[in-house]
């Protein structure tokens, strides 16, 4: 019997032990396995509608920002590209030579006049003749005539743009209006050109040559796993959060890596829990509630300068978060 009772009390002492132990190891810590890498993943869409010439890459290739990826056909917008410049040019020169014929037609009138009057004063001293200074007169008559049909010309042409003040400005505002065109052919040429946004890596390709892609059709997505363009998002249980803040410190163990762990630094907590953003949120105002535990997602960033393998978005992760820190 004693024996018995000494083997009782050893079990019970390591019990307490071990459990002891765990306590003191677990406490102000937080972990769950309901997380994932996470990052950005840029979504790559035509702005401008075309017709697929060339793919210049392949699905899992990596790519540097600024590299193309898919090459549209240009024709019709060199083609736009060429008119809006001929309709600019083409008004720069009918409004300057407009305006040139005018400033003829006003000096030459001025010209006429003065013959008139000099005619006039000659008439009054029997210089002339009375046939010089009507052929003054109807010579001054054309002048204005001409003046007029100058002024007229250049006005066709300021009416052109509606809604300015003056005709001065009506003309300023049709051939701004003219330039934004040319800056916008200049661009949708441009972007027959698709190129990466950032570096990454190609996925989910769903373009070839021969397709006819509209504007904002997704065709392809570039995602980065480098640096600060991923981070592990964790969804821990609304109950483990009181003590969670951010800058505390994470390990994490990732499921494709066994043995190997992660540092990292809680970021920041969601203002909100995961069922609020859902697609159908929870309707609690009804007469069948029942409580759940909701989870709340808090963003993990890793830690630089780690000699880790290559982090993948969506993998598995099981991160620790050390809530109280460890005392010297």
């Amino acid at each position: 019997m004693n024996r018995k009772k000494l083997v009782l009390l050893i079990f019970l002492g390591l019990s307490l032990l071990l459990w002891g132990g765990w306590y003191l190891a677990s406490r102000g810590k937080v972990s769950t396995d309901d997380a994932y890498v996470d990052g950005r993943v840029y979504t790559i869409t035509p702005r401008v509608p075309g017709y697929v010439v060339e793919v210049l890459v392949e699905d899992n290739q990596r790519v540097k920002a600024g590299d193309p990826l898919v090459k549209l056909d240009p024709v019709e917008y060199e083609v736009a590209l060429a008119e809006a410049r001929a309709s600019l040019a083409s008004l720069q020169e009918d409004a300057t030579a407009a305006e040139q014929a005018l400033a003829l037609a006003q000096a030459e009138h001025s010209q006429a006049s003065l013959d008139l009057k000099r005619a006039a004063n000659l008439l009054e001293t029997k210089a002339v003749s009375q046939s010089s200074v009507d052929e003054a007169q109807t010579k001054a008559a054309t002048k204005a005539a001409l003046v007029r049909s100058a002024q007229a010309k250049l006005d066709a042409i300021r009416r052109r743009s509606k809604g300015a003040d003056t005709p001065d400005a009506m003309l300023d505002t049709l051939l701004e209006a003219n330039r934004a065109k040319l800056k916008q052919a200049t661009l949708n040429l441009e972007y027959t050109t698709i190129v990466s946004p950032g570096d990454g890596f190609v996925t989910k390709k769903s373009v070839e040559p021969g397709l006819m892609v509209s504007r904002g059709q997704p065709l392809l997505r570039v995602v980065p796993l480098s640096g600060a363009d991923i981070w592990v998002t964790a969804n821990f249980k609304e109950t483990e959060l009181t003590d969670v803040a951010a800058g505390q410190p994470v390990t994490m163990e990732v499921d494709t890596y066994p043995g190997v762990l992660v540092k990292g630094t809680v970021d920041s907590i969601q203002s909100g829990t995961g069922a609020v953003f859902s697609l159908f949120p929870p309707e609690n105002a009804s007469g069948n509630f029942v409580k759940v535990v909701q989870r709340v997602p808090v963003k993990i960033t890793i830690d630089p300068g780690q000699n880790i393998p290559q982090l993948r978005v969506g993998m598995s992760v099981i991160p620790t978060i050390r809530t109280v820190k460890k005392t010297p």
